[in-house]
């Protein structure tokens, strides 16, 4: 689990069409190898595909649906966590797809189903990517953050209320936690380390 930690500077963008895509594969490869040591339960749930139309000619119309989540599991000791991966190149990530009043169906129906595992003590909640920013004033390092999700944090409550809008940088660092990148032993590519942080979270009841 443990590693050779990476040089901040040195934690890639991800950008175009796949950008989600590639840093999802990241996460998984890191993930297939932490399950392959034993050291983690993991699954990446897949897509599932509901049947719209049945034609006369026996062929059928079918509307892929996005899965809950982009990964759950669970931890040595039983504890269960669920996580979907989000890359964000702008100044914040919006929330408002995730309201049920305006929101899609299928963000609304992720948050709801986080909302519901961290009830039941499952580590729920964002691993977001943050691309380098070139500001006018400063450069905004890439970085990624583990973002709860879980309605008895501040944070939540205000969204609840309609006083949040979206998570930003500064937010993952008064309400998240950072996530390293490391490599394991003698591999030559570095990942991020959330197995190491959902295994510190396990051990800390505390809420943010």
């Amino acid at each position: 689990m443990n590693g050779t930690l990476i040089d901040v500077s040195a934690v890639p963008d991800f950008t175009g069409r796949r950008a989600g895509k590639e840093f999802e594969d990241i996460v998984k490869k890191r993930m297939d190898d932490e399950s392959d040591s034993q050291n983690v339960c993991i699954d990446r749930s897949g897509v599932k595909a509901a049947i719209r139309e049945r034609r006369d000619d026996g062929t059928v119309v079918a509307q892929v649906m996005k899965s809950r989540v982009d990964f759950d599991g669970l931890l040595p000791a039983g504890r269960a966590f669920d996580f979907d991966c989000k890359v964000c190149s702008g100044a914040s990530f919006p929330l408002n797809q995730y309201r049920e009043d305006i929101g899609t169906k299928s963000k609304t129906n992720q948050m709801e189903y986080l909302m519901r595992r961290s009830r039941f003590r499952s580590l729920a909640g964002f691993l977001i990517h943050w691309n380098s920013r070139e500001l006018r004033t400063k450069t905004e390092p890439a970085e990624t953050f583990w973002f709860p999700v879980d309605q008895r944090m501040r944070f939540w409550r205000s969204f609840m209320l309609m006083d949040v809008r979206s998570i930003n940088r500064s937010a993952c660092r008064t309400y998240g936690y950072e996530v390293r990148w490391n490599r394991r032993g003698r591999e030559r590519n570095y990942r991020p380390d959330v197995l190491s942080l959902l295994l510190a979270l396990a051990d800390d009841r505390r809420v943010r």
